[in-house]
This record gives C-alpha cells, sequence and structure tokens, in this order.
C-alpha cells in the first residue's frame, strides 16, 4: 500500500471515530449544545477535523519512520 493512501485510511478512521465520540458526548450530556441532530452531527463534524489532523503528524511519523515494523507493539500496528 502507498504511504499516502495509508495515511488517508487513518486520516478517515480517525475521524470518523471523533465524529461517533463526539456525537455520543453531545447526546448523552449538555456539553455539545444543539437543537436537532442533523445540527449535532454536522457541528461534531466540524469538530472531529482537529482531532483527526493532530492524529495524522502522529501516523506521518508512523508510517514514514517505518516505526510500525520495528516496534509495532509502540506504534499499535498489531
Amino acid at each position: 500500500m502507498q504511504p499516502f493512501v495509508a495515511i488517508a485510511v487513518r486520516f478517515a478512521h480517525n475521524y470518523v471515530a471523533a465524529i461517533v465520540a463526539l456525537v455520543t458526548a453531545g447526546m448523552t450530556s449538555e456539553a455539545i449544545p444543539y437543537s436537532d441532530f442533523a445540527h449535532l452531527l454536522l457541528k461534531c463534524a466540524g469538530l472531529a477535523v482537529g482531532g483527526a489532523a493532530v492524529m495524522v503528524l502522529k501516523d506521518v511519523v508512523t508510517i514514514f519512520g517505518r516505526l510500525e515494523g520495528k516496534y509495532p507493539l509502540a506504534s499499535g500496528s498489531v
């Protein structure tokens, strides 16, 4: 797999995971104010970009540093 494809897949995974976590937090508490589910989903989609972007930095270091081959347990690639 090409490194940039691997980064894109990891970004998508982190983005969806962040959206699910934020929507769950918003629906179970008053931490994220919203008027309806569509509004909550759009707000969480915007908030999730930042978290996924930060995780991409870690993924770039992991992939281009070939850390997943050298240290699979430490990089979470088990």
